[in-house]
């Protein structure tokens, strides 16, 4: 029988799930903080309760977009700068918000490169869980007196978890 986490049965573990949930902290400072390993409260945060995983990601999604609003304002800017300067003759000035343009398109691609990788793991993370399992199982279950569809389906899932 596997051993149950040492995190889970310790009076302090709504706190130590409300810090690691913010992330406001590094694992190594958490791990001071509460008197444990960093290995251990990376182990532990596959016990987080579902509702707490879901408010972090909520919160990360909300932090996401407002990154990329503050990028679009500052695209818009340097837009809108580029277009008075070039109108007043301003040359420097429109090569300098051409060059800030060049950087935030850099800054784009690294936010949907970072987007693309975090919705990878996330999607590995779901593929590895019990609850992909249980979908799986049900899926099958349901398609049982169906055997081409779930014929199918089998072959679609088998694609899908490679």
């Amino acid at each position: 029988m596997p051993s149950v986490c040492t995190l889970c049965r310790r009076p302090d573990k709504g706190d130590i799930n409300a810090a690691l949930v913010s992330g406001a902290d590094s694992l190594r400072l958490m791990a001071v903080r509460f008197d444990t390993s960093p290995a251990t409260l990376r182990r532990h945060r596959e016990h987080l309760p579902r509702e707490l995983a879901t408010v972090s990601a909520e919160r990360a999604e909300t932090q996401a977009n407002t990154l990329l609003d503050k990028v679009a304002g500052l695209e818009t800017d340097a837009h809108r700068l580029r277009a008075a300067a070039e109108q007043g003759g301003d040359l420097r000035a429109a090569i300098a918000c051409i060059r800030v343009l060049a950087d935030l398109v850099a800054l784009w691609q690294k936010v949907r490169e970072e987007e693309r990788e975090t919705n990878e793991a996330l999607s590995r993370r779901f593929l590895d869980g019990e609850d992909w399992r249980a979908v799986r199982a049900a899926l099958v279950g349901a398609l049982v007196p169906y055997p081409e569809a779930l014929e199918a389906v089998a072959e679609a899932l088998v694609k899908l978890e490679e």
